[in-house]
């Protein structure tokens, strides 16, 4: 049977129409709203705060991405009507640098090349942990009183490039497949929530053997970890130093219900374990890494386990 859709003329309007001030109006919206823009981005941004003083300027929004369980997760987002001006890219740079943060966002209408060009030569000359963004904000009107507001990311860090260039060091090919490792896992698992229609914010690729995911509190995350050269994967629950103590005994106190609803079991840390960090995990040591075809196995596994671990772990915690 042929589904009918109605298809209705757009008209593309300005920001302004729909929020009149910038600070007043589009800022609040943004901030309650932020979902929106973590998805177009592949983060988890938490507002901490906004108007937040910065030397002389106030940044528009001080964030967290909860997507990066270190304490490097700090996200300056300074918003733009109209198009892109050297004023607005300065005091980025400002925030940024002022605040220590990893990822700065700046969004507006409309950006000259010229300034696309220069986020584009902050992120090749720029740490590897700190990522500039540019993101345009679209409004379309569809009827009378119905809009469709649209995040648009015109540039952002391209990781792999980085992490070549990052810290003066070449790519090996390690790292080099780490990436394309972590590139398919991304996709596979994205496609896997598709199919019972969760969305969830996963990070960016990284050259690196793993690839953690938030469980939306701090301090407890899935990390998914790979050896190439001893030819295992493994999914954890990560139990970091500060939440060990509060954490760790509610697992423990309901492990038998959790491998029951996981229909495996875990390896839990030792009573000597004498790392601060504690780690529950499962591993699959018979991966054959000898080349790119066979990564699908543990790719499949471990989007596999990392769904399981999410469903039933978000319970406890």
């Amino acid at each position: 049977m042929t589904v009918k859709y109605k298809i209705v003329p757009v008209t593309k309007i300005s920001a302004r129409d729909l929020w009149p001030e910038e600070e007043r109006d589009f800022t609040p919206w943004l901030k309650s709203n932020i979902k929106e823009l973590s998805d177009v981005l592949g983060m988890d941004l938490e507002v901490i705060d906004s108007e937040v003083r910065a030397t002389t300027f106030e940044l528009d929004l001080f964030a967290e991405d909860r997507n990066v369980v270190s304490e490097q997760n700090k996200v300056v987002i300074e918003n733009q009507y109209g198009k892109s001006d050297h004023k607005h890219l300065g005091q980025l740079i400002t925030y940024a640098s002022v605040l220590g943060a990893n990822a700065a966002i700046w969004i507006a209408e409309d950006f000259d090349e010229g300034h696309l060009k220069a986020i584009e030569w902050l992120n090749e000359n720029s740490l590897d942990n700190i990522g500039f963004y540019a993101v345009r904000v679209e409004v379309w009107k569809l009827s009378e009183d119905t809009v469709c507001v649209k995040f648009v990311v015109v540039a952002q860090p391209d990781n792999l490039v980085r992490e070549g260039v990052g810290r003066e060091r070449k790519l090996t090919p390690t790292n080099a497949a780490q990436f394309r490792f972590w590139e398919k896992f991304k996709d596979k698992l994205a496609d896997e929530l598709a199919k019972h229609g969760e969305i969830w914010s996963l990070r960016s690729a990284r050259a690196q053997n793993w690839y953690d995911i938030g469980l939306g509190r701090t301090g407890i995350f899935i990390r998914n970890s790979v050896s190439f050269r001893d030819g295992f994967a493994k999914a954890s629950i990560f139990i970091s130093e500060e939440r060990v103590e509060e954490m760790l005994p509610i697992l423990k106190a309901n492990k038998d219900t959790i491998h029951e609803k996981l229909g495996f079991d875990l390896d839990w840390p030792s009573e000597d374990d004498t790392n601060l960090s504690k780690i529950v995990s499962i591993k699959n040591d018979k991966v054959n890494f000898d080349d790119e075809n066979s990564y699908d196995e543990a790719i499949n596994w471990l989007a596999e386990m990392t769904i399981k671990l999410k469903e039933v772990f978000a319970e406890y915690i």
